[in-house]
């Protein structure tokens, strides 16, 4: 038999495969994996890292699972998220537009989080395993959401911000900066990654840590970092660039209510060690 009539026969069988699926879920399951590798090999990308480019046509940016190495998952957007669930596109449908048409036809991530499985995978045509991998990655993210919730707004003293510094960053060898977002009742609305490295090392800028402030609407925000050596005492860098934040912030009507230092020997409040106004101001450092 020639490779033509071998493909032909295949996929009749995958046709019919596919019509007892609909009475076996197992049978139909089987069909599906196969077809979801049969698009792969068709697009050229198969057994490869997924981008969302043509064949031929070079990427426009970094590969999403490189960029969410070399940044983060934090720093990835919506449809970078859902891409790396969704993983490839099919024929005719790269990624990109393909998870760009899935988030339109939601609604968004809040529209594709009131969607289930069968939705996902029969109305939007992920299939039952993507579908599926979508929807526990949801459900993951709304437990996270509804616990930490129930445990009360995270920035209500700075011992509750020392509390989630430390569990997060006391053990690093690296300095991070974070930005804590919250809402009129200091209810914790997000957690961004404004730096990897250290402040100065990385170069960062007010531009930096407040643009997340900005595109989530932010009431109020807390910064917290890290110290790997073990003292928490903030620098004359660390005030310096503080004091240089909480005046951009003010500018935009934003209120800089903490930033919190912690490291293995403890923890310093910039507020309460009065190095940070209860205003906007940054008072200078004492000696």
């Amino acid at each position: 038999m020639s490779i033509t009539g071998r493909r032909e026969s295949e996929a009749h069988a995958r046709v019919a495969t596919k019509r007892r699926g609909a009475l076996d879920p197992t049978l139909r399951l089987a069909a599906e994996e196969a077809e979801e590798a049969d698009e792969a090999t068709a697009s050229g990308r198969a057994g490869a890292p997924f981008d969302s480019s043509e064949p031929g046509e070079p990427p426009e940016r970094p590969r999403i699972r490189e960029r969410a190495r070399e940044l983060g998952v934090e720093r990835l957007d919506d449809g970078e998220l859902v891409a790396l669930l969704v993983e490839r596109g099919v024929v005719g449908e790269p990624l990109e537009p393909r998870v760009a048409r899935l988030l339109r036809e939601a609604g968004g991530l809040e529209g594709l989080a009131s969607l289930g499985v069968s939705a996902l995978a029969d109305d939007h045509g992920l299939g039952l395993a993507r579908g599926a991998r979508v929807a526990a990655a949801i459900e993951v993210g709304l437990r996270v959401a509804r616990r930490a919730k129930e445990r009360g707004p995270v920035a209500s003293s700075s011992e509750d911000v020392e509390r989630w510094g430390r569990a997060r960053l006391a053990h690093l060898a690296h300095e991070e900066l974070w930005a804590l977002l919250l809402d009129a009742k200091n209810r914790l609305v997000a957690e961004r990654m404004i730096a990897r490295g250290g402040l100065h090392a990385c170069a960062t800028t007010p531009r930096d840590v407040l643009r997340p402030v900005v595109r989530e609407s932010t009431h109020a925000f807390v910064l917290v970092h890290n110290h790997p050596g073990g003292d928490p005492c903030p620098s004359r860098e660390d005030v310096f660039f503080t004091k240089r934040v909480a005046e951009a912030a003010d500018v935009l009507g934003v209120a800089l209510l903490d930033h919190v230092v912690v490291a293995r020997d403890g923890y310093v409040s910039m507020l309460e060690a009065g190095l940070l106004d209860a205003g906007r101001g940054v008072t200078p450092a004492r000696r």
